[in-house]
């Protein structure tokens, strides 16, 4: 998919903490990952972690992250590409 056409999101028990469009981060994907190349290689399954905007607030034991990529941009809802979930112990 391309890249600049990404929308993140973020569910902590099932509520919505964050939303929003790769446009809105500083650095756009693609230059996060040719930054990277120059040191690393990715693979299948690593993922890359660059920082939260505000909103997510504070984290408690128990609670269940979910973050979502999907594949559409301007915080439109689209289909999913990647869930990824976090439980805290």
């Amino acid at each position: 998919p391309d890249l600049d056409q990404l929308t993140l999101q973020l569910q902590v028990d099932g509520e919505i903490r964050q939303a929003g469009g790769v446009e809105m981060m500083i650095y756009p994907p693609a230059t996060i990952r040719a930054e990277l190349g120059k040191f690393t290689t990715l693979e299948d399954g690593d993922l890359v972690m660059t920082g939260t905007p505000a909103g997510v607030g504070a984290i408690r034991r128990g609670e269940r992250f979910e973050g979502r990529i999907l594949l559409t941009g301007n915080g439109k809802p689209g289909k999913f590409a990647i869930v990824i979930l976090i439980f805290l112990k």
